[in-house]
């Protein structure tokens, strides 16, 4: 007598760890979230991380030479390997891309995202004379090019 009640009491206890274990599941519910939308704003002033619905945007494909007159428009770079010349004042410049080298006539704000760029900047209109760096990347060099400074390529 004393087995069938121990075996019933087994039984009984699987039975319910059981049916705990399935009404759990089925009370898990997933929630949905909407997709984030990206919102194009203005440009604050001391901020580079937005980028402004006028800007230029260039998705090169790789290894390719650029000319790109600024405009004092803000100017987006996409792209690896690429060899970019900016004329004018470009007020914002956003690279995401890898090893590229670029050289900017005159650069109010810079922010990379990519890693392995190159950035030379002659002058900037910020009253302190410098761009306003952002680097999200990684191993980026960006600095003030001087007359004898040479290209990311030159020996």
């Amino acid at each position: 007598m004393k087995k069938i009640i121990l075996t019933s009491l087994i039984i009984a206890i699987a039975i319910f760890s059981f049916a705990q274990s399935t009404s759990n599941s089925k009370t898990k519910t997933t929630t949905k979230t909407k997709p984030k939308t990206n919102i194009v704003k203005p440009v604050e002033t001391n901020a580079v991380s937005t980028i402004p619905s006028d800007a230029l945007i260039f998705n090169s494909s790789n290894q390719e030479t650029l000319e790109i007159e600024a405009t004092e428009k803000a100017i987006v770079i996409n792209g690896n390997e690429n060899k970019i010349t900016i004329t004018g004042n470009c007020r914002q410049l956003f690279i995401t891309g890898k090893n590229n080298d670029i050289v900017v006539e005159s650069l109010d704000a810079v922010e990379i995202t990519g890693s392995g760029n190159f950035v030379s900047w002659e002058k900037s209109s910020n009253t302190n004379g410098k761009p306003i760096i952002k680097d999200k990347g990684g191993y980026n060099n960006v600095g003030k090019k001087s007359g004898q400074a040479l290209n990311k390529n030159d020996k």
